[in-house]
């Protein structure tokens, strides 16, 4: 039997988009035959807020967990591992377990690469820190995955994937014919790269003019950037939905609203210029066309016209270009139900989970049939 230790540190419920990735890889390897255990359950190094503050900023303390104190279970083939800090207590567990179970095999999977730039200023004692422990994994790393293009991080061979979903577990949106409006939908946990401000601002623009036709953003989640958004929105407030954080059916009938969802127009913030994006499976899932400033490894714009793309700068999102590009489609396909109907096709058919997590299926089978 093999079995898979899936190890990350988020809570399940801290985040929606975490949760659904963490549930569908969990169903990918079950799928495939392999037994998977979620595990975040990892011993904390500190208990007093304060002293965490200022120990987990100097090179030889832990940033918040102790991972020396994790057990695998006895049973486990493979540790799946998504990145936590890299700090000495990781570099320690990880050289623990292949000194003693060396037939263990140790992936490590990079939800985003590069990242440093996901770390603002203050965070910079933990970037010096990741560096120093980060290029010291490759003994006890067999793997790292990636959704980026790199072959080798850190002298560790790559296993290239990009994200997916049970697409099963998705139900479509209940497409609306002649509507009188347009309605966008965004579904995030609203990071500075999410870049959300520049549709805002495309928005206060369009109705500062003259605007035949009516359109409603929809922002459903919350994060750092939730307060910058609804002070940036105030002109349009009336066109600008907060909705918090929905899941289930409740996000479920805004997608039965919307038509076209937003992705990312700020990920060149930091450095990034392709990405996997869990939600842009989402909408897929949904047939909801997709605008971004970013492309997306599996909708590239150049092969999908239900993709329309923005410059990868910091301009305002042409609104009106929004409902051209929309009517556009709807006069191409014939109608909402066939558009949404090839979307969700393409998506299922190159990002279910089924699909995407099969080179690390393959490699694990082939490590445990050595």
């Amino acid at each position: 039997m093999i079995k898979v230790e899936y190890i990350f540190t988020e809570k399940l419920g801290s985040s929606l988009g975490h949760k659904k990735k963490f549930l569908s890889q969990q169903a990918g390897f079950e799928q495939a035959g392999i037994t998977c255990k979620l595990q975040n359950d990892i011993p904390i190094y500190y208990h007093n807020t304060r002293l965490r503050k200022v120990l987990s900023r100097l090179q030889l303390f832990p940033y918040h967990y102790d991972w020396r104190k994790l057990k695998p279970d006895e049973d486990t083939t493979c540790l799946y591992i998504r990145k936590p800090h890299i700090d000495r207590t990781f570099y320690a567990f990880l050289r623990h377990v292949k000194r003693t179970r060396p037939n263990v095999m140790i992936i490590l999977e990079l939800p985003t690469y590069p990242y440093d730039k996901e770390m603002n200023l203050s965070s910079y004692p933990y970037i010096l820190k990741e560096r120093f422990w980060r290029k010291r994994l490759y003994p006890y790393v067999d793997y790292i995955t990636t959704f980026s293009k790199d072959t080798v991080i850190w002298r560790i061979p790559c296993l290239r994937i990009k994200n997916g979903i049970v697409f099963d577990n998705e139900r479509m949106r209940r497409t609306q014919e002649d509507k009188d409006r347009l309605d966008i939908i965004t579904v995030s946990g609203m990071k500075f790269w999410h870049g959300y401000e520049r549709i805002i601002q495309g928005l206060i623009t369009y109705y500062a003019a003259e605007h035949p036709f009516e359109v409603n953003l929809h922002m459903v989640g919350d994060g750092p950037e939730l307060a910058k958004y609804k002070l940036l929105s105030a002109p349009v407030a009336a066109h600008v939905i907060f909705h918090g954080r929905k899941e289930g059916e409740e996000l479920d009938a805004i997608y039965d609203l919307c038509d076209v969802a937003a992705d990312c127009f700020g990920c060149q913030r930091k450095d990034l210029f392709i990405t996997s994006t869990q939600k842009c499976r989402e909408y897929a899932s949904k047939g909801v066309p997709i605008v971004t400033a970013t492309e997306n490894d599996a909708f590239l714009s150049a092969e999908h016209d239900y993709v329309l793309k923005f410059p990868e700068d910091e301009s305002e999102i042409d609104i009106q270009s929004i409902v051209v590009f929309y009517r556009g489609l709807i006069g191409r396909y014939g109608s909402v139900q066939a558009l949404a109907q090839v979307i969700r096709y393409d998506g299922e058919r190159t990002c279910d989970i089924s699909q995407t997590l099969q080179p690390v299926v393959n490699a694990i089978q082939k490590w445990h049939g050595r």
